[in-house]
Protein backbone atom coordinates (compact mmCIF):
# COMPACT_ATOMS: atom_id res chain seq x y z
CA UNK A 1 0.00 0.00 0.00
CA UNK A 2 1.39 3.48 -0.98
CA UNK A 3 2.22 5.55 1.87
CA UNK A 4 -0.27 8.44 2.40
CA UNK A 5 0.94 11.94 1.42
CA UNK A 6 -0.14 15.57 1.60
CA UNK A 7 0.58 18.82 -0.61
CA UNK A 8 0.85 22.53 1.18
CA UNK A 9 0.80 25.00 -1.35
CA UNK A 10 1.40 28.89 0.32
CA UNK A 11 0.19 31.18 -2.44
CA UNK A 12 1.65 34.80 -2.46
CA UNK A 13 1.40 37.99 -4.94
CA UNK A 14 4.69 37.17 -5.70
CA UNK A 15 5.99 34.03 -5.17
CA UNK A 16 4.18 30.72 -4.41
CA UNK A 17 5.95 27.94 -2.75
CA UNK A 18 4.78 24.45 -2.15
CA UNK A 19 5.53 21.17 -0.28
CA UNK A 20 5.28 17.79 0.12
CA UNK A 21 5.55 15.57 2.63
CA UNK A 22 3.93 12.84 5.51
CA UNK A 23 0.64 13.36 8.10
CA UNK A 24 2.92 13.91 11.03
CA UNK A 25 4.41 17.44 9.16
CA UNK A 26 7.79 15.95 7.59
CA UNK A 27 8.51 17.56 4.68
CA UNK A 28 10.77 16.06 2.18
CA UNK A 29 10.57 18.49 -0.90
CA UNK A 30 9.67 22.28 -1.68
CA UNK A 31 9.35 23.93 -4.44
CA UNK A 32 8.95 27.96 -4.80
CA UNK A 33 8.27 30.26 -8.05
CA UNK A 34 7.45 33.81 -8.90
CA UNK A 35 3.66 34.21 -8.92
CA UNK A 36 2.51 34.04 -12.54
CA UNK A 37 -0.01 37.62 -12.35
CA UNK A 38 -0.69 37.21 -16.15
CA UNK A 39 -4.17 36.85 -15.74
CA UNK A 40 -6.62 35.25 -12.74
CA UNK A 41 -6.40 31.91 -14.82
CA UNK A 42 -2.58 31.71 -14.97
CA UNK A 43 -2.05 31.89 -11.05
CA UNK A 44 -4.65 29.11 -10.86
CA UNK A 45 -2.78 27.34 -13.65
CA UNK A 46 0.65 27.54 -11.81
CA UNK A 47 -0.83 26.05 -8.44
CA UNK A 48 -2.43 23.05 -10.56
CA UNK A 49 1.08 22.69 -11.66
CA UNK A 50 3.01 22.79 -9.08
CA UNK A 51 1.27 20.21 -6.82
CA UNK A 52 1.49 17.79 -10.43
CA UNK A 53 4.99 18.79 -9.68
CA UNK A 54 5.55 17.75 -5.80
CA UNK A 55 2.86 14.97 -6.46
CA UNK A 56 5.31 13.31 -8.71
CA UNK A 57 8.48 13.58 -6.47
CA UNK A 58 7.56 10.48 -4.72
CA UNK A 59 6.37 7.84 -6.95
CA UNK A 60 5.73 5.56 -4.06
CA UNK A 61 3.59 7.29 -2.41
CA UNK A 62 0.24 8.59 -2.69
CA UNK A 63 -1.34 12.44 -2.28
CA UNK A 64 -4.14 11.99 -0.12
CA UNK A 65 -4.75 15.83 0.50
CA UNK A 66 -4.20 19.38 -0.79
CA UNK A 67 -3.98 22.71 1.91
CA UNK A 68 -3.54 26.21 0.56
CA UNK A 69 -3.03 29.49 1.92
CA UNK A 70 -4.45 32.49 -0.04
CA UNK A 71 -4.12 36.44 0.49
CA UNK A 72 -7.50 37.19 0.67
CA UNK A 73 -11.17 35.69 1.72
CA UNK A 74 -12.09 32.40 1.58
CA UNK A 75 -15.17 30.32 1.68
CA UNK A 76 -13.80 27.15 3.79
CA UNK A 77 -16.74 25.13 2.80
CA UNK A 78 -16.47 25.47 -1.02
CA UNK A 79 -12.96 26.11 -1.37
CA UNK A 80 -13.63 29.68 -3.03
CA UNK A 81 -11.52 32.15 -3.07
CA UNK A 82 -13.96 35.69 -2.81
CA UNK A 83 -11.50 38.21 -3.26
CA UNK A 84 -7.50 38.29 -2.92
CA UNK A 85 -6.25 41.86 -3.68
CA UNK A 86 -2.68 40.74 -4.76
CA UNK A 87 -3.74 38.56 -7.11
CA UNK A 88 -5.10 39.91 -10.64
CA UNK A 89 -9.53 39.95 -10.85
CA UNK A 90 -9.38 37.38 -8.10
CA UNK A 91 -13.07 37.23 -7.62
CA UNK A 92 -15.24 34.26 -6.92
CA UNK A 93 -12.04 32.02 -8.43
CA UNK A 94 -13.00 28.52 -6.92
CA UNK A 95 -9.22 27.10 -6.70
CA UNK A 96 -10.69 24.38 -4.32
CA UNK A 97 -12.83 22.90 -6.55
CA UNK A 98 -10.32 23.04 -9.50
CA UNK A 99 -7.88 20.94 -7.26
CA UNK A 100 -10.79 18.97 -6.10
CA UNK A 101 -11.17 17.71 -10.07
CA UNK A 102 -7.59 17.37 -10.96
CA UNK A 103 -6.68 15.41 -8.26
CA UNK A 104 -9.62 13.52 -6.98
CA UNK A 105 -8.68 14.48 -3.42
CA UNK A 106 -9.79 16.54 -0.27
CA UNK A 107 -8.89 19.87 -0.50
CA UNK A 108 -8.59 23.13 1.85
CA UNK A 109 -8.64 26.47 1.41
CA UNK A 110 -7.69 29.21 3.74
CA UNK A 111 -6.57 32.96 4.45
CA UNK A 112 -2.97 33.09 4.58
CA UNK A 113 -2.55 34.13 7.89
CA UNK A 114 -5.09 31.53 9.44
CA UNK A 115 -2.75 29.28 7.52
CA UNK A 116 0.09 30.68 8.84
CA UNK A 117 -1.51 30.14 12.83
CA UNK A 118 -2.05 26.77 11.62
CA UNK A 119 2.05 26.37 11.01
CA UNK A 120 2.75 28.46 14.35
CA UNK A 121 0.42 26.10 16.24
CA UNK A 122 1.27 22.84 14.41
CA UNK A 123 5.18 23.63 14.44
CA UNK A 124 5.89 26.30 15.85
CA UNK A 125 5.90 29.04 18.69
CA UNK A 126 2.35 27.55 19.70
CA UNK A 127 2.91 23.67 19.89
CA UNK A 128 1.14 22.09 22.31
CA UNK A 129 -1.38 25.14 23.79
CA UNK A 130 -4.91 24.77 22.81
CA UNK A 131 -5.87 28.47 22.67
CA UNK A 132 -2.89 30.59 20.26
CA UNK A 133 -3.43 34.06 18.42
CA UNK A 134 -0.99 35.44 15.66
CA UNK A 135 -0.66 38.69 15.41
CA UNK A 136 1.04 38.93 11.43
CA UNK A 137 2.87 42.63 11.61
CA UNK A 138 4.01 43.07 8.36
CA UNK A 139 2.94 45.29 4.94
CA UNK A 140 -0.44 44.91 6.97
CA UNK A 141 -2.17 43.59 10.40
CA UNK A 142 -3.72 40.57 10.80
CA UNK A 143 -4.47 37.92 13.22
CA UNK A 144 -5.42 34.04 12.93
CA UNK A 145 -6.89 32.50 15.69
CA UNK A 146 -6.86 28.54 17.51
CA UNK A 147 -9.65 28.14 20.19
CA UNK A 148 -9.46 24.45 21.92
CA UNK A 149 -7.16 23.12 19.03
CA UNK A 150 -9.34 24.25 15.88
CA UNK A 151 -8.80 27.35 13.31
CA UNK A 152 -11.52 29.82 14.41
CA UNK A 153 -12.54 31.87 11.49
CA UNK A 154 -15.86 33.52 12.88
CA UNK A 155 -19.16 33.78 10.87
CA UNK A 156 -17.64 35.60 7.96
CA UNK A 157 -14.51 34.13 7.87
CA UNK A 158 -12.41 37.57 8.58
CA UNK A 159 -11.82 36.96 12.78
CA UNK A 160 -8.74 38.23 14.04
CA UNK A 161 -8.46 41.62 12.15
CA UNK A 162 -6.93 43.67 14.24
CA UNK A 163 -5.52 45.86 12.09
CA UNK A 164 -9.26 47.28 12.14
CA UNK A 165 -8.69 48.22 15.92
CA UNK A 166 -8.97 51.79 17.07
CA UNK A 167 -6.00 53.12 18.91
CA UNK A 168 -7.66 56.38 20.62
CA UNK A 169 -10.66 58.40 20.70
CA UNK A 170 -8.27 60.76 17.97
CA UNK A 171 -8.26 58.34 15.79
CA UNK A 172 -12.16 57.62 14.98
CA UNK A 173 -12.51 59.68 12.45
CA UNK A 174 -9.27 60.12 10.34
CA UNK A 175 -10.39 59.24 6.33
CA UNK A 176 -7.32 57.09 6.01
CA UNK A 177 -8.19 54.97 8.54
CA UNK A 178 -11.43 53.73 6.64
CA UNK A 179 -9.72 51.56 3.85
CA UNK A 180 -7.39 49.99 6.25
CA UNK A 181 -8.16 50.43 10.00
CA UNK A 182 -6.02 53.03 12.38
CA UNK A 183 -3.99 49.93 14.21
CA UNK A 184 -2.71 48.66 10.35
CA UNK A 185 -2.32 52.51 9.60
CA UNK A 186 0.02 53.36 11.91
CA UNK A 187 1.57 50.18 13.34
CA UNK A 188 2.14 48.35 9.86
CA UNK A 189 5.54 48.13 8.00
CA UNK A 190 4.05 50.74 5.81
CA UNK A 191 2.63 52.92 8.69
CA UNK A 192 6.03 52.64 10.32
CA UNK A 193 7.79 54.07 7.40
CA UNK A 194 5.69 56.79 6.70
CA UNK A 195 6.10 58.30 10.08
CA UNK A 196 10.07 57.49 10.07
CA UNK A 197 10.05 59.69 6.82
CA UNK A 198 7.61 62.73 8.19
CA UNK A 199 9.98 63.11 11.55
CA UNK A 200 13.19 62.79 9.03
CA UNK A 201 11.31 65.88 7.93
CA UNK A 202 10.83 68.01 10.80
CA UNK A 203 14.17 66.97 12.21
CA UNK A 204 18.39 65.84 11.47
CA UNK A 205 18.12 61.74 11.32
CA UNK A 206 20.09 58.93 10.74
CA UNK A 207 17.57 57.67 8.52
CA UNK A 208 17.53 60.23 5.81
CA UNK A 209 21.80 58.85 5.72
CA UNK A 210 21.08 55.42 5.61
CA UNK A 211 18.14 56.12 3.04
CA UNK A 212 20.90 57.38 0.61
CA UNK A 213 19.69 61.08 1.28
CA UNK A 214 16.31 59.99 -0.09
CA UNK A 215 13.63 60.58 2.64
CA UNK A 216 11.21 59.34 0.62
CA UNK A 217 12.78 55.89 0.74
CA UNK A 218 12.70 55.26 4.45
CA UNK A 219 11.07 52.07 4.88
CA UNK A 220 10.48 50.35 8.73
CA UNK A 221 14.02 48.37 7.98
CA UNK A 222 15.09 51.90 8.46
CA UNK A 223 13.86 53.33 10.92
CA UNK A 224 14.69 50.27 12.86
CA UNK A 225 18.45 50.34 11.60
CA UNK A 226 18.59 53.82 12.60
CA UNK A 227 17.24 52.67 16.04
CA UNK A 228 19.69 50.57 16.94
CA UNK A 229 22.21 53.22 16.26
CA UNK A 230 20.66 55.08 18.91
CA UNK A 231 18.77 57.98 16.48
CA UNK A 232 16.33 59.85 18.76
CA UNK A 233 14.00 60.25 15.76
CA UNK A 234 14.16 56.77 14.95
CA UNK A 235 13.66 55.68 18.75
CA UNK A 236 10.67 57.63 19.32
CA UNK A 237 8.82 56.10 15.91
CA UNK A 238 9.45 52.50 17.17
CA UNK A 239 8.54 53.61 20.63
CA UNK A 240 4.94 54.46 19.16
CA UNK A 241 4.99 51.55 17.28
CA UNK A 242 5.53 48.94 20.32
CA UNK A 243 2.76 51.57 22.26
CA UNK A 244 0.23 50.77 19.64
CA UNK A 245 1.02 46.89 18.95
CA UNK A 246 0.88 46.42 22.63
CA UNK A 247 -2.48 48.09 23.36
CA UNK A 248 -3.26 45.75 19.98
CA UNK A 249 -1.76 42.89 21.83
CA UNK A 250 -3.69 43.90 25.36
CA UNK A 251 -6.96 43.61 23.57
CA UNK A 252 -6.55 40.81 22.18
CA UNK A 253 -5.46 38.74 25.53
CA UNK A 254 -8.14 40.48 27.23
CA UNK A 255 -10.69 38.92 24.82
CA UNK A 256 -9.55 36.01 24.10
CA UNK A 257 -7.17 34.99 26.99
CA UNK A 258 -5.53 32.88 25.16
CA UNK A 259 -2.30 30.47 26.40
CA UNK A 260 -0.29 31.85 23.97
CA UNK A 261 0.01 35.10 21.45
CA UNK A 262 2.70 34.98 18.60
CA UNK A 263 4.23 38.37 17.18
CA UNK A 264 5.25 37.15 13.78
CA UNK A 265 6.10 39.04 10.09
CA UNK A 266 8.74 41.27 8.60
CA UNK A 267 8.00 43.95 11.40
CA UNK A 268 8.32 41.34 14.24
CA UNK A 269 11.62 39.93 12.44
CA UNK A 270 13.46 43.23 13.65
CA UNK A 271 13.70 41.54 17.05
CA UNK A 272 14.10 42.58 20.83
CA UNK A 273 13.89 46.32 20.07
CA UNK A 274 10.46 46.11 18.90
CA UNK A 275 9.18 42.74 20.55
CA UNK A 276 10.38 43.69 24.02
CA UNK A 277 9.10 46.76 24.72
CA UNK A 278 5.43 45.62 23.19
CA UNK A 279 5.36 42.54 24.89
CA UNK A 280 6.14 45.61 27.99
CA UNK A 281 3.02 47.63 26.86
CA UNK A 282 0.36 44.68 26.46
CA UNK A 283 1.55 43.27 29.83
CA UNK A 284 0.41 46.50 31.64
CA UNK A 285 -2.72 46.58 29.66
CA UNK A 286 -4.54 43.68 29.47
CA UNK A 287 -6.73 42.20 31.97
CA UNK A 288 -4.42 41.04 34.97
CA UNK A 289 -5.27 37.12 34.94
CA UNK A 290 -4.75 36.73 31.10
CA UNK A 291 -1.86 38.92 31.10
CA UNK A 292 -0.30 36.31 33.86
CA UNK A 293 -1.24 33.20 31.70
CA UNK A 294 -0.12 33.75 28.68
CA UNK A 295 3.17 33.66 27.05
CA UNK A 296 3.91 36.00 24.70
CA UNK A 297 6.69 34.33 22.20
CA UNK A 298 8.10 35.72 18.84
CA UNK A 299 7.17 33.40 15.69
CA UNK A 300 9.56 30.50 15.51
CA UNK A 301 8.57 29.36 11.42
CA UNK A 302 9.24 33.00 9.75
CA UNK A 303 8.04 32.63 6.13
CA UNK A 304 7.66 29.18 6.66
CA UNK A 305 4.46 28.80 8.36
CA UNK A 306 2.08 29.57 5.59
CA UNK A 307 3.57 26.68 3.95
CA UNK A 308 3.39 24.22 7.11
CA UNK A 309 0.16 25.37 7.87
CA UNK A 310 -0.88 24.56 4.87
CA UNK A 311 0.73 20.91 5.29
CA UNK A 312 -1.00 21.02 8.51
CA UNK A 313 -4.84 21.80 6.12
CA UNK A 314 -4.13 18.79 4.14
CA UNK A 315 -2.96 16.46 7.17
CA UNK A 316 -6.63 18.17 9.16
CA UNK A 317 -8.47 16.85 5.47
CA UNK A 318 -7.19 13.70 5.48
CA UNK A 319 -8.17 13.16 9.39
CA UNK A 320 -11.82 14.58 8.45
Amino acid sequence: MARRLVVGIDLGGTKVSGGIGDLNGEVFHTLEEPTDTTTAQSVVDQVVGLVRKLASVDPAGEVAAIGVGVPGITDSDTGVVIWAPNLPNWHDIPLGGTLRAEFRVPVLVENDVDVAVLGEWWKGAGQGARNVFLMAIGTGLGGGIIIDGKLYKGSTGVAGAVGWFVIGEDRLFKEEYKAGGSAEVLAAGPGIARRGQARARETSSIMTKLAGGRIEDITSRTVFQAASLGDPAAMQVVEDTARYLGIVAANVISILNPDVLILGGGVAEAGDIIIKPTVEVARAHAQPFSAKHVRIERALLGNRAGLIGALCLAAQAVGT
